[in-house]
């Protein structure tokens, strides 16, 4: 997992790791914060999803990570609360291969609150349950790439 600040195509510092700076650059030439909701691939191993979900209690959202891809979160409306843990603490359940989809229950180790302005890497080793209330129920808007490992 990795989080860094990104305000209108500028970051604080170089990155270094290349899953996140091929993120970067492609969103240095592209703005695509008005695209329409859905995936639009760009190539074989590189596409983003452009989500619009309501945040909502940990209930109504299923844990999850992936083998095949790094999910990369840009968030442009709202605040997301997301929590973390490592997959080896988790109880796994079935894999979803044409989805890239490892289903697991357990508990959070820690939780980001992610909003405007900022990236999240999360790696296969990454769980994640996304989408939560961080203050109050509230409609976001955001990109998950998806970068082949």
């Amino acid at each position: 997992m990795e989080l860094i600040e990104y305000r209108g195509a500028k970051i604080a510092r170089p990155v270094a790791n290349p899953i996140l700076k091929r993120v970067v650059d492609f969103l240095a030439e592209h703005d695509i914060s008005g695209e329409e909701a859905g995936i639009h691939q760009v190539s074989e191993d590189f596409s983003y999803n452009i989500l619009e979900l309501e945040t909502t209690t940990p209930e109504n959202r299923a844990w999850e990570s992936h083998r095949d891809f790094y999910d990369v979160h840009v968030i442009f409306q709202g605040r997301e609360k997301i929590a973390f843990n490592h997959v080896s603490a988790m109880n796994l359940g079935d894999y979803v291969a044409d989805v890239d989809w490892q289903q697991m229950t357990g508990e959070p180790l820690f939780h980001v609150v992610l909003e405007p302005g900022e990236i999240l890497l999360l790696d296969p080793n990454d769980a994640h349950e996304t989408a939560l209330i961080a203050d109050h129920a509230q409609p976001i808007r955001k990109a998950v790439f998806k970068v082949r490992v």
